[in-house]
């Protein structure tokens, strides 16, 4: 049994609906003449940036979600059930044939309208507690004037009230060490601080017509279906009452629906979903398309909480600081977080194996950080088996877990660190990052799983336990010209769950990487169901990081951009990473030396001529290089001496890293004026994830 889902505010983006516009050029030209701009430029382009005001936002996202559900139905028969998460229930409502495109459109058009003159207000997300613990925490006395909101899942609950109460409840929270996520809405949605919004809208829909629906939709007022003389009382009670998704979903899972759809992308409630689902436990078949029952559901055990990534791994942390390259993450820096109880990796890329070894003695030495730290390794396309000395000092310093990254497979070096030189053990643990379905297949399986991957076993494999410890799914271009898919995170997230459900099998975790540069879409990934999120790029911010003063100060002041640049690592098939390019004149010189290295006729006075372009010390060091290069007369030997040196040798000019440096200055204006700002690593782990709450140790700690 199948449903559609549509999404609400907040899943909005830049090039939405440029998959469907076309589609239907007949209901795109009935809503620009409903709204009088055209659709398509504010969803495409975003002029001004009206696209995240909610008069505009609210059209846009149930013109795009029901124009993407008539696309799903051209191919499919319709669903079993439709549900839509706040502004989703109009179109869900106009799916089922309550009214129709234009109908729902006018009265979408004017519920943003109405809402988005509310000023004031504002919602959090609260993390890690029910609605009856955030219900208690309102009435706790610290606080007054905040309501629910939104119960979004069993552990993400939504609260709003004014901004300045607001406030007073994140200090509050703050002090419990209770998560607390402000939202980026104009107003105080679905509490009775919309209460005149709610009431000028009744006036408007009292004029409206709607018809018995064809399909069942969810109330997200009752989280039971719509009943057809009652649809306009609950659509007006919809801007004053909480947004009850968890019931919705609960109910539908009673029904019997065991697939999810949603007509949105990308997917936002299908994270939610899987965590409700994880906690749902059926009593008996409910039939839910019987009238609404005023009676509220016994409530159902929870689930035992998933084996816990910050215990398996010794972190007090969801966030981790992976390794950055060329030395950034020194000792000073990885003993710094480890102590601020984030679980970070030691830099070897770009490293003599001998000052690996001291790095890892000195901190192996440090008995305050003892096995809370790990070690980076990278796959080297010049030297396949350089990881074997790695491996070697990991072993001899006794180091319990590695970071892999641009591996295609697992290694033979990496297969003898995970199983301790073939002692069977678990002790050794391995978090490796993927952005193909095949590289995680062969993670999981601890080798390559075909000469055609697809033909290999399926997973998940319930007489397999899955080799790898953790997978970190690379949502940006690191080392690609294309970002992995968000279908693949939902993938390996659902082979995660599938494994746990097997009794007595090790667990693997799943975290992902990169995506959007912003604190919300970190916050965003860290409510699902993901066990952690790399963060590492954040770090070049930090005062232990082992960059030159010139470099960290650039990188604060965004003195610089954030720019798409060769890598080096795979020049012939044009690997990338976003890198942070000081001088623009270093960006345009990396593309030139990359087109160069792609011709066969390159030569070493080429590379002269580019040097001439560079500011020092580059200029220099570009000479030096095409020096060296002269003594190669075998083209083979020419271009692997350019490819080596051209991964250093404009280094710290470029830093490979992601653009969240830049946002989390901008969240850290907001918290204190430049000149009190702190930039210690312990710091920017508080502000960047706080310490999990005592209650949510305990919970871990009794189910362990």
């Amino acid at each position: 049994m199948r449903a559609v889902v549509f999404p609400g505010q907040g899943s909005q983006r830049t090039g939405m609906g440029s998959d469907v516009f076309e589609r239907f050029p007949e209901l795109v030209a009935t809503a620009n003449s409903i709204l009088d701009f055209h659709i398509q430029e504010l969803c495409l382009n975003n002029p001004e940036g009206r696209l995240d005001k909610t008069a505009f936002t609210q059209p846009a996202i149930y013109i795009v979600s029901l124009l993407r559900y008539y696309a799903m139905i051209a191919q499919a028969t319709p669903p079993e059930f439709v549900a839509g998460h706040s502004v989703g229930e109009y179109a869900a409502l106009a799916a089922a044939g309550v009214f129709d495109f234009a109908t729902g459109l006018r009265i979408v058009q004017r519920r943003g309208l109405l809402m988005g003159q509310s000023l004031g207000g504002g919602l959090m997300a609260i993390l890690g507690l029910s609605s009856e613990e955030v219900a208690r925490l309102l009435t706790e006395g610290e606080v007054s004037g905040i309501e629910i909101a939104n119960v979004n899942s069993p552990t993400q609950i939504v609260v709003g009230g004014r901004k300045d109460r607001l406030q007073t409840l994140v200090e509050a929270c703050m002090a419990k060490s209770i998560r607390a996520i402000p939202l980026r809405v104009s107003g105080a949605f679905h509490t009775s601080h919309m209460a005149d919004a709610a009431t000028a809208f009744a006036d408007f829909l009292s004029e409206i017509a709607f018809s018995s629906p064809k399909i069942p939709v969810m109330s997200n007022v009752t989280g039971r279906p719509h009943v057809a003389d009652q649809i306009r009382t609950r659509l007006t009670q919809h801007m004053v009452k909480p947004v009850l998704w968890s019931k919705s979903i609960e109910m539908m899972l009673e029904a019997g629906v065991n697939e999810f759809t949603e007509a949105g992308t990308p997917p936002v409630l299908a994270p939610i979903i899987g965590e409700i689902r994880k906690q749902f436990r059926g009593s008996s078949a409910l039939d839910i398309t019987a009238a609404e029952n005023p009676e509220p559901p016994a409530p159902q055990p929870r689930v035992p909480p998933e084996p816990s990534f910050r215990k398996m791994f010794s972190c007090s942390r969801s966030a981790i600081a992976g390794s950055l390259g060329n030395g950034i993450a020194g000792p000073r820096l990885v003993r710094a977080l480890a102590k601020a109880g984030v679980l970070s990796f030691l830099d070897t890329e770009g490293m003599e194996v001998a000052a690996v070894d001291d790095a890892l003695a000195e901190l192996s030495a440090d008995a305050e950080i003892s096995g809370r730290f790990g070690a980076g390794v990278y796959a080297d396309l010049d030297t396949p088996d350089a990881d074997e000395p790695l491996v070697d000092l990991f072993l001899k310093h006794d180091i319990r877990v590695v970071e892999a990254k641009g591996y295609h497979e697992p290694s033979q070096a990496l297969l003898r660190y995970r199983d301790k030189n073939a002692r069977q053990t678990r002790g050794n643990r391995v978090i490796a990052h993927v952005a193909s379905l095949e590289v995680a297949h062969g993670f999981i399986l601890g080798r390559h799983p075909a000469s055609d991957w697809r033909t290999a076993p399926s997973l998940p494999a319930p007489t397999h336990t899955p080799w790898v410890d953790a997978l970190c799914v690379d949502l940006h271009s690191w080392r690609s010209k294309h970002p992995a898919p968000l279908s693949l995170l939902q993938t390996v997230l659902s082979w995660r769950d599938d494994y746990r459900s097997y009794a007595h099998r090790a667990p693997f975790f799943v975290g992902a990487a990169g995506g959007s540069p912003g604190l919300e879409f970190f916050n965003g990934l860290l409510t699902t169901t993901v066990d952690f999120v790399s963060a590492s790029s954040i770090y070049l911010l930090a005062d232990e990081a082992s960059l030159d003063r010139e470099t960290r100060e650039a990188i604060r002041s965004n003195t610089g951009a954030y720019e798409d640049t060769p890598d080096w690592h795979f020049p012939e098939l044009g690997s990338r990473s976003l890198s942070f390019v000081r001088d623009r004149k270093l960006g345009r010189a990396m593309e030139r030396l990359q087109a160069l290295y792609l011709t066969s006729t390159a030569t070493a006075k080429e590379v002269g001529v580019i040097a001439q372009d560079v500011p020092e010390p580059y200029s220099t060091r570009l000479r030096d290089l095409a020096a060296a290069l002269g003594g190669f007369a075998d083209p083979i030997l020419f271009r692997a001496c350019l490819r080596r040196g051209l991964k250093t040798v404009l280094f710290p000019g470029i830093v490979a890293c992601d653009a969240s440096p830049a946002m989390f200055m901008r969240a850290m204006l907001m918290e204190a004026p430049p000149r009190n700002q702190r930039f210690g690593a312990d710091h920017l782990a508080d502000l960047l994830c706080p310490v999990a709450s005592d209650r949510e140790s305990r919970t871990e700690k009794k189910h362990a």
